[in-house]
């Protein structure tokens, strides 16, 4: 089995990301909206859920603002994310796969673990390569495991 081509992959903000929270966000807050409207009288409920909603796109927008960037490299061998303090070498898991978006887990020796909107940008040959990595590196992973089952399996028929 041929192993994917190295690849550099620069990681910003997710815009993705961004207009996720920014539309359920705005759900959010018409539907407090529309909750305290059927209020008959403007009781601590109405207020709190007027409060409430604010604040969680608030942490959800410095979620998004705080999210990790870096360069995330594969070298045909290993994945390394620059993102931490220091480039460490890590594990990539496919957790979400959607073409031109992934979300990925990265967990480090030191079990140290983060995820990652990755999404396709202007080059296209780089995103491609990038998901050939990360798909090819998850495949090789599930085939390990398959065939250790079939050995455990098959040694003791």
């Amino acid at each position: 089995m041929h192993r994917a081509p190295a690849i550099s992959f620069s990681v910003t903000r997710s815009r993705w990301q961004l207009r996720a929270t920014l539309v359920l966000g705005l759900s959010g807050l018409a539907a407090a909206a529309s909750f305290v409207y059927a209020q008959t009288d403007f009781g601590w409920r109405a207020l709190l859920s007027l409060a409430v909603v604010p604040v969680v796109i608030g942490v959800a927008l410095s979620a998004w603002w705080n999210a990790p960037r870096g360069i995330l490299r594969w070298d045909g061998q290993q994945w390394t994310w620059s993102g931490l303090s220091a480039p460490q070498a890590c594990r990539a898991s496919l957790l979400m796969d959607f073409q031109s978006l992934l979300l990925v887990s990265l967990t480090t020796q030191t079990k140290q673990s983060v995820c990652l909107w990755l999404e396709a940008g202007a080059d296209l040959a780089a995103w491609l390569a990038l998901r050939r990595a990360i798909v090819s590196g998850h495949s090789m992973t599930s085939i390990d495991v398959d065939r250790a089952q079939q050995q455990v399996g098959g040694g003791g028929a």
